[in-house]
């Protein structure tokens, strides 16, 4: 089995384990709706934290 590793370098300092995270989703490279972000924040908001 082949494993997949596409390294990230976002600029910044981040833990090295994180740089290494694969994911199948992908931007689309345009602005999301203010109202979109509003929601998601508002649900961040609201999420238990532990």
């Amino acid at each position: 089995m082949m494993t997949h590793v596409k390294e990230a370098h976002p600029g910044y300092p981040i833990e090295a384990l994180l740089t290494k995270r694969w994911s199948p989703y992908g931007f689309a490279g345009r602005d999301a709706a203010t109202e979109d972000l509003l929601a998601i924040l508002g649900a961040a908001r609201r999420a238990s934290s532990s």
